[in-house]
């Protein structure tokens, strides 16, 4: 069937476009690392389905969304940073010191939320009197409080890249030594412990499907993975529908022209940070509320573990490209194949191996797909620079050289 734009280039005697506009689209998602991320992460359930009896059950699917839900929620700040061209080591660190602060107040003698244990005398009962009536209301301070200290972080970050001009490897590799300084100072290298339900339920609590919903009748959703769709919701709409999502890929785009145009990159940068800064306190206090303890040495390596998400799921280390979505995408593969490896039975050290190649993998799916837009070869597979490596007969000098 024609439509009524190609009839109308028939008429002028213009060629009619080979792809309409929403050809274009289909081709561009198809193109996109997303989908094929998606595809590898659909094979990776089908194989680990029939190889295993166990990864389809609904407590193995509740593992992995419990286990990747605050890596994925630092993950979403992580993705705006490399967005702009940077990077945030810092995010590991951020998630201790932010679920150690909320600790630090939710528990202990010391703490507005300590109980009175009284001794009757009569028959020896023991009986608790809460100092506070409203539980939750300290539960919920103490949990902002640690994200908090996760956004001082981050704008600490933002300003030393953005103002005194610190190149955000160097920036976030001092903060990162700085905060883990402060969880080791301040806990004395012991680890915080004896929290209060109400603060542990946010990390273990689980939502029961309603028996009326037909495919999730029943299923439990852990509260942590929950809250990771709703940032994940927010911070789509963030990037893709504000000015400040535009702002952010433009500066990542070339933040030169993005000067020019007048957006102030320096604000978005700071921005960005921040934003990295609170999602990794949020992580971080989710993380302690799971755990039930806050110890001076945890979250000690996470911060791999959210670039590897943010890589995988499309993101440019480049920048000015990168999706949300596309880091969820990420962050659900990594921790699938974590898991499909742990039920095969293989030993940590090959996981890392196969970790350590799909990192890989992305990167060069990453610069292939850069290379085709361009339309030019990839950097890693150009005759150009393979000639360097079994080296070339050097060129004659003319007269005129001379």
């Amino acid at each position: 069937m024609i439509s009524t734009r190609t009839r109308a280039h028939i008429a002028a005697g213009i060629e009619p476009p080979l792809f309409s506009e929403q050809n274009w689209r289909i081709r561009g998602a198809i193109a996109s690392q997303e989908f094929g991320v998606t595809l590898v992460l659909i094979a990776m359930v089908l194989y680990l389905s029939y190889k295993t009896d166990t990864f389809t059950t609904p407590q193995s699917l509740q593992n992995i969304a419990l286990a990747m839900s605050w890596i994925a929620i630092a993950a979403f700040g992580q993705t705006l940073v490399i967005i702009t061209g940077g990077i945030d080591l810092s995010v590991g660190s951020v998630m201790a010191l932010s679920g150690l602060v909320a600790a630090y107040y939710i528990s202990g003698d010391k703490s507005p939320y300590a109980t009175l244990t009284e001794f009757t005398s009569s028959g020896g009962n023991v009986r608790e009197k809460m100092l506070v009536p409203d539980e939750w209301r300290y539960v919920l301070f103490a949990m902002l409080l640690g994200c908090s200290v996760g956004v001082l972080v981050g704008l600490i970050n933002g300003v030393l890249i953005a103002y005194f001009r610190l190149p955000p490897f160097i920036a976030t590799l001092g903060m990162m030594s700085v905060a883990r300084g402060f969880c080791t100072g301040v806990t004395k290298g012991e680890t915080l412990r004896n929290f209060n339900e109400k603060f542990m339920e946010v990390g273990r609590g689980e939502y029961i499907m309603p028996e009326n919903v037909p495919i999730l009748e029943g299923y439990r959703f852990p509260y942590p993975a929950l809250i990771m769709l709703v940032i994940c919701a927010i911070m789509t709409i963030f990037l893709a529908r504000t000015i400040w999502g535009y702002r952010t890929y433009a500066v990542g785009g070339n933040a030169q022209a993005a000067e020019l145009s007048g957006i102030h990159t320096r604000r978005v940068l700071v921005m960005v940070y921040t934003f990295s800064g609170f999602l990794g306190g949020v992580g971080g206090v989710l993380l302690t509320s799971r755990l039930g303890s806050a110890a001076p040495d945890a979250a000690m390596g996470y911060e791999l573990q959210v670039i590897v998400a943010v890589v995988i799921g499309g993101t440019s280390l480049t920048g000015g490209k990168g999706t949300v979505i596309g880091t969820l995408i990420g962050a659900i593969v990594y921790f699938v194949l974590r898991s499909g490896l742990n039920l095969l039975k293989y030993d940590a050290y090959w996981q890392e191996v196969a970790i350590g190649a799909m990192i890989i993998m992305a990167i060069m799916f990453d610069q292939i797909r850069i290379a085709i837009q361009n339309r030019r070869m990839p950097e890693f597979i150009r005759i150009d620079r393979l000639r360097g490596l079994v080296g070339r007969r050097p060129a004659a000098i003319s007269d005129q050289q001379v």
